[in-house]
């Protein structure tokens, strides 16, 4: 196999030593070797670059960014998007960059069966591989994408792969984390890196960037997520983190660019999505809302889950047939 393409590898890490080593671990036993590893440090209290150096001596082609204080404002997610996660994309020679977190993992094929997707599909914008769940406590490997990923074709356009994703997110939607996609470096360069300046990571890949470029799924290169009990998005929703006004800011930002690029049916796509993400995000909290007796929570999710399309939606197809053809049958008696 030809080395031709380069790959920026990065990991985020902070104060997770034991996930690190085997995320780190797993990159320094890629089949693919043409790869520039780098390791942010986020603010850990322990010297990254000195224990990596300690616990892997052998191995050269990476680098470590540190930051004295770790970067992280629930209210302004997008500082630590912009200065830490995009902290390596700028004055590097690479082809294509995918970002990890410290407790995730990727097999020891993953950037071969990349690679050999980039070759074949012509260099395409944006790859993504399978993502399993990897539960640190028991250490299972679940996979719950094997029967969609089975549905799935190779090659999409970008906005046929994401009016897939939205239509079917509901019912057999990929499980899509956040860091999922290995991104050509001008589209992550012109998308304003990982994303994009917002606070929220994973919508600016979807809304933004995926549907102006082609997207190829590359069914052998595995992903490993970590599942553990120190997530930062299981405290979030314990802590009844809503991300309700965040969706709406999106839907401002990036409504428009649909509307005027795909037209009036395609936002149709866009806004059952988005709709749906908000209720969900509203449902969840009222649910820690009850859990943690907080009223003002409770209100402001049913505040916003009364003016949700698709909470009415729900509640209608709750509604027994039986009473629905009751109904009709009253009001057409003379």
């Amino acid at each position: 196999m030809l080395d031709d393409v380069k790959f920026l590898s990065i990991i985020v890490t902070y104060n997770r030593w034991e996930s690190l080593e085997k995320s780190f671990s797993a990159l320094t036993k890629q089949s693919y070797k043409n790869l520039d590893i780098v390791v942010v440090n986020n603010g850990s209290n322990y010297d990254v670059k000195k224990k990596l150096k300690k616990f892997f001596p052998g191995v050269a082609n990476y680098s470590v960014i540190n930051f004295p204080v770790n970067i992280f404002d629930l209210d302004n997610l997008w500082v630590l998007y912009k200065f830490v996660y995009n902290s390596a994309i700028y004055n590097r020679q690479y082809d294509y960059a995918f970002i990890q977190s410290d407790d995730d993992f990727l097999d020891k094929d993953f950037y071969s069966h990349i690679y050999e997707s980039v070759i074949k599909n012509s260099s395409p914008g944006a790859l993504i591989g399978v993502p399993f769940d990897y539960y640190y406590e028991s250490e299972k490997v679940v996979n719950i994408n094997h029967p969609k990923i089975d549905k799935l074709k190779e090659y999409y356009s970008g906005f046929d792969y994401v009016s897939q994703f939205m239509s079917s997110y509901e019912k057999d939607g990929l499980n899509n984390p956040g860091f999922s996609y290995v991104l050509r470096k001008d589209i992550l360069i012109e998308s304003n890196g990982f994303a994009g300046g917002t606070s929220s990571f994973e919508l600016h890949q979807i809304l933004s960037v995926l549907p102006f470029v082609d997207v190829v799924i590359s069914k052998e290169a595995k992903m490993y997520w970590g599942r553990h009990d120190s997530q930062t998005h299981l405290e979030l929703n314990n802590n009844c983190f809503n991300e309700t006004n965040e969706f709406k800011k999106l839907i401002s930002l990036y409504r428009k660019k649909w509307l005027k690029i795909f037209g009036n049916k395609t936002t149709l796509i866009f806004d059952h999505y988005m709709s749906y993400l908000i209720l969900e995000e509203n449902l969840k909290n009222l649910r820690c809302g009850i859990k943690q007796k907080s009223i003002k929570t409770i209100l402001f999710s049913l505040i916003n889950l009364f003016n949700n399309k698709s909470f009415w939606k729900k509640i209608i197809l709750l509604i027994p047939k039986k009473f629905i053809k009751w109904v009709n049958e009253l009001f057409r008696r003379k």
